[in-house]
């Protein structure tokens, strides 16, 4: 089974905001089926959108943190609807936001609602992990605390594969853990830098920063042929690639291209 394979346009900030058309277009040529969004670099929605549809690429997703999902989301779900996105992600909620944080009351109501709303106009509400759920700060892990707290429909996921297993060693477990519930899988990639031991995985503390790096998959030290398994046998819909990190020696078109090359070979 061949699936989808949409890129993260963070990964290719710098390219967007210099040339979007030009860049959709050569991530078209690359192999690229679709895009996320985080941000539209100066474009209005139909304008992206139209974009899309000249070149060929399907505008799949768009991530939003979640202070400006809970404040905006009925001034962006226009946008969401014009642009023809099938999900939206929740690209980052802090930790106090999360189960035993300081601000976590009415969260769950909150995305109950955001994602009511989205439904409403066709599209799936999505969490996009970060490495800091995975870590057991208030006893236990947060990601864990938030799906258990939403159905199926309120709520899928967007493993992302670097973060759970930089953190805690598991990114083909989680994903068959979120089997029909993990349409999308954002598939990226690190290196540990020297000096420091990659398998030395502890859940009651977070990684120092200094300690990786994301880099292109070549580079990178993730299984891709399991990981890719693993989302196929749990009824993902798509691979969505993420390079958060630009090479300093590549330009972030490079990088876009040795990251679907790789994933292409394994099909």
């Amino acid at each position: 089974m061949k699936l989808p394979i949409a890129v993260q346009l963070y990964s290719l900030r710098e390219s967007m905001q210099n040339d979007a058309e030009g860049t959709l277009a050569a991530l078209k040529n690359m192999g690229y089926d679709g895009v996320e969004f985080a941000g539209f670099y100066g474009k209005s929605a139909k304008e992206l959108r139209d974009i899309c549809d000249r070149i060929g690429l399907v505008p799949l997703s768009a991530h939003m943190v979640y202070p400006e999902m809970r404040d905006n989301i009925d001034a962006r779900i226009e946008d969401f609807v014009t642009l023809g996105l099938k999900y939206v992600v929740i690209s980052y909620m802090q930790l106090e936001f999360h189960k035993g944080g300081i601000d976590h009351e009415g969260v769950y109501e909150n995305i109950k609602s955001i994602s009511a709303k989205l439904r409403a106009n066709g599209i799936q509400l999505c969490y996009h992990n970060h490495n800091f759920e995975l870590c057991e700060t208030y006893g236990e892990r947060v990601l864990d605390c938030l799906f258990e707290a939403m159905t199926d429909d309120e709520l899928q996921s967007e493993i992302d594969t670097a973060w759970i297993e930089l953190e805690v060693g598991e990114a083909e477990q989680y994903i068959r853990r979120f089997k029909n519930r993990c349409d999308l899988v954002h598939i990226k990639s690190y290196y540990t830098r020297d000096g420091f031991d990659e398998l030395e995985h502890d859940p009651t503390c977070r990684k120092r920063r200094d300690t990786f790096e994301f880099c292109n998959f070549k580079k990178g030290v993730l299984d891709m042929p399991r990981i890719v398994n693993a989302a196929k046998e749990s009824g993902a819909k798509w691979l969505v690639v993420e390079q958060d990190t630009k090479d300093p020696e590549l330009a972030d078109l490079e990088s876009a291209k040795i990251n679907i090359d790789v994933l292409r070979a394994l099909e």
